[in-house]
């Protein structure tokens, strides 16, 4: 029984999952009311609900997005916590060299994009959130316009408004970060915490950048 939990959350742990067939209408569809996850439909509205979101599948030539409240009653977040530390380094250079909209679907990391409240157990892999992410354990995206609050980790390359975590990660903020840990590559906005990094200065409790 162990081995088959150790690798169910293993199985967690990963990015995506692919299917081999073809791509089909379904990437046209829109869908209303309660929406169950991962679904290959293009826009869902209302209630998504599902133990991983759409972004969990990858190799299709389409971006998901939601709109509504999104739950996910697993989530994906779990193995974010053991990314390199550094990782806002890599972001950083991101954000220094920005990748157009078709170059994000043709390389399939434009995935997921959710407008409203998203709230996962683990945590969202989701490329963009327009609104508030909330999870237990991690978060991880392209951007965010709103509120990341993973409790353990985030990892963002753009925050536009509030990263809320232990270990705050960012490419490039224009807002808030809170935690125990913060760093970020291009601030403009504070960092409150015990540690804050940014290209300016490293300071304990409070760091800012114009």
């Amino acid at each position: 029984m162990r081995y088959w939990i150790a690798i169910f959350f293993i199985l967690l742990g990963l990015t995506c999952f692919s299917q081999e067939v073809e791509p089909t209408d379904s990437i046209k569809q829109k869908r209303y009311g309660i929406v169950f996850t991962p679904t290959r439909a293009a826009v869902s509205s209302g209630l998504i609900i599902g133990p991983l979101g759409s972004e969990s599948i990858c190799g299709y030539p389409y971006y998901k997005k939601s709109n509504g409240l999104g739950i996910q009653l697993i989530g994906q977040g779990l193995f974010l916590i053991f990314s390199p530390f550094d990782s806002y380094l890599y972001m950083g250079k991101e954000v220094e060299n920005p990748t157009s909209l078709d170059s994000l679907k043709s390389q399939d990391q434009l995935r997921a994009v959710h407008n409203g409240l998203l709230v996962s157990t683990l945590g969202a892999l989701s490329t963009k959130i327009n609104g508030i992410t909330i999870s237990a354990v991690a978060g991880m995206g392209d951007k965010v316009n709103g509120v990341a609050s993973n409790l353990i980790r985030n990892q963002f390359i753009y925050v536009n408004g509030l990263e809320l975590g232990l270990i705050n990660e960012a490419g490039k903020v224009n807002g808030i970060q809170i935690g125990l840990i913060n760093k970020t590559t291009k601030l403009k906005g504070l960092q409150i915490g015990l540690w804050n990094v940014n290209s300016k200065r490293k300071l304990p409790i409070m760091n800012w950048g114009i």
